[in-house]
């Protein structure tokens, strides 16, 4: 609404200045001319429109920029603090798979909450690793490639694109296992 504004007072600005314009031009055809004063105030008024203009402008410009800066910085920490959620719960399901206590339910539904959380804040790159992780295809139980995942979130939270999947084609969404008694 602020920027309408802003645009509607220039634009208003600027016919009060092009029929200024017109009236001198026509006095100035006229037999008894234009004066001096009056082209002197009329190209202050004009220097002074394009000044107004111009900072309303630049005004806008700097705006539009800050905004979509802390739009980037509040997404990023957004997604920082979803990626620690995440990586918590994975690190306690990796330490439960490998602890005498065995399978604990509640910790693999949260964990199941955070992998299928994943989709929306991870880019494409994490939720196909996490797949594959997932999957169990090629991964030894309790093995999972941590330096990738790490390395592939780093990026992922580096990345100011914040753009579709592409080609994904599939999510595997995760749903935790009853123990066997």
């Amino acid at each position: 609404m602020h920027r309408l504004i802003n645009w509607l007072i220039s634009v208003a600005l600027i016919l009060v200045l092009a029929v200024l314009l017109f009236v001198v031009i026509k006095g100035m055809s006229s037999q008894d001319g234009v004066s001096d004063n009056v082209v002197i105030a009329l190209i202050g008024a004009i220097t002074a429109a394009i000044t107004i203009v111009g900072s309303v402008f630049i005004a806008q410009l700097t705006s539009s920029n800050e905004g979509r800066k802390q739009r980037q910085i509040e997404a990023r920490n957004l997604k920082r603090e979803f990626y620690n959620r995440f990586l918590e719960q994975f690190s306690r399901r990796m330490a439960a798979g490998n602890s005498p206590a065995g399978y604990d339910f509640e910790e693999n539904q949260k964990f199941c909450i955070e992998v299928n959380r994943l989709p929306l804040y991870a880019s494409q790159s994490v939720v196909e690793l996490v797949n594959h992780i997932a999957s169990g295809k090629g991964v030894a139980t309790g093995e999972a490639d941590f330096n990738r995942l790490f390395s592939v979130i780093r990026e992922d939270l580096c990345d100011d694109d914040y753009s579709g999947f592409k080609d994904l084609k599939t999510i595997h969404f995760q749903i935790p296992n009853k123990p066997n008694l």
